[in-house]
């Protein structure tokens, strides 16, 4: 049918817009807030730093490095990109090693400093998909902090998958990559912390 492609298009540009890395992690970052608020430990000194250094600062870079029809950072510009978050990233764990935060703040931080890492040394001659990476971290971040009923997040995954190879942004193993990296990253990270 001649309007299909059309139709799939604009229905692929919005699942990677609200699947966007921009907008999941404020997402997860607010599941986050509310693990922290109900196991009585809401300080605004761990809290804040977070929302500006995983939100705030990313944001910055996003709006600063993308193509913006659908806030993509080209392949040249990736590099800097994943390298300004892991910046952000590690002033964040300098901040909460020295607050002497609770382990479950550092997993997240650390957990994010090794897939920035691998992404960086990968997307200099593969162009792994940042998309479905900080997907799988929140959703493996879910589970570790709600248990398996957080399964319902794992819904998302073959809509993200779909668009962003639909899109033609990346291959099916460019996307599986970013999702299984971040995966086996967050359970290593919270297994040894």
């Amino acid at each position: 049918m001649p309007g299909n492609d059309g139709s799939f298009q604009r229905l692929a540009e919005f699942f990677s817009i609200i699947f966007h890395p921009a907008v999941v992690s404020p997402v997860i970052l607010i599941f986050f807030t509310l693990k922290i608020k109900y196991s009585g430990l809401f300080e605004y000194d761990l809290i804040v730093p977070f929302f500006i250094f995983m939100l705030v600062w990313p944001l910055c870079w996003l709006l600063i490095l993308s193509d913006k029809p659908g806030f993509d950072v080209s392949f040249s510009k990736r590099p800097i990109f994943l390298g300004m978050n892991f910046l952000g990233v590690s002033f964040l764990e300098i901040y909460l090693y020295f607050k002497k935060a609770p382990y479950i703040f550092q997993s997240v931080t650390i957990s994010i400093i090794f897939i920035a890492i691998t992404l960086i040394c990968i997307t200099f001659f593969w162009k792994i998909s940042i998309h479905l990476s900080t997907m799988g971290a929140g959703l493996a971040f879910l589970v570790y902090w709600f248990g398996f009923k957080a399964w319902i997040g794992f819904l998302t995954l073959p809509l993200l998958f779909w668009a962003r190879i639909y899109l033609k942004k990346h291959t099916f193993w460019q996307a599986l990559a970013g999702l299984l990296i971040s995966w086996i990253v967050v359970l290593i990270v919270f297994e040894l912390l």
